[in-house]
């Protein structure tokens, strides 16, 4: 009958708008999957290119999980005012304390949403 035809039309027309939905949704994700991980090359180069101590990488890695971490606004700015003057004082030079600052200020911009 027509009415089945045209209830079965809009179905196929509502499943086909999901699709496209978490086929654009899905695009969304691995976007922000590849910004979020982009650095993560950098960061290991530096890390081997510094002249940082294998304790100052562990502290500053410590210091990012916890500023990854914080409860909320004012502890998360606490530890990345914290860490960032800890990174000045690590005597590197001044391309890889930019790169440091840089990885310091990804993590609190991340944080960012997720905190009240």
């Amino acid at each position: 009958t027509i009415r089945r035809a045209g209830k079965e039309l809009a179905q196929k027309n509502k499943l086909d708008d999901d699709a496209k939905k978490a086929q654009i949704r899905s695009v969304e994700l691995l976007e922000q999957i590849e910004k979020n991980t982009a650095s993560l090359n950098d960061v290991v180069e530096l890390l081997h290119e510094s002249n940082l101590q294998q304790a100052q990488i562990s502290d500053l890695m410590g210091d990012l999980f916890a500023l990854a971490k914080a409860k909320d606004k004012k502890e998360a700015k606490s530890l990345y005012e914290k860490t960032i003057g800890k990174l000045s004082s690590f005597g590197e030079d001044v391309n890889n304390i930019a790169a440091l600052v840089t990885l310091a200020t990804s993590v609190y911009n991340m944080v960012g949403p997720y905190l009240h």
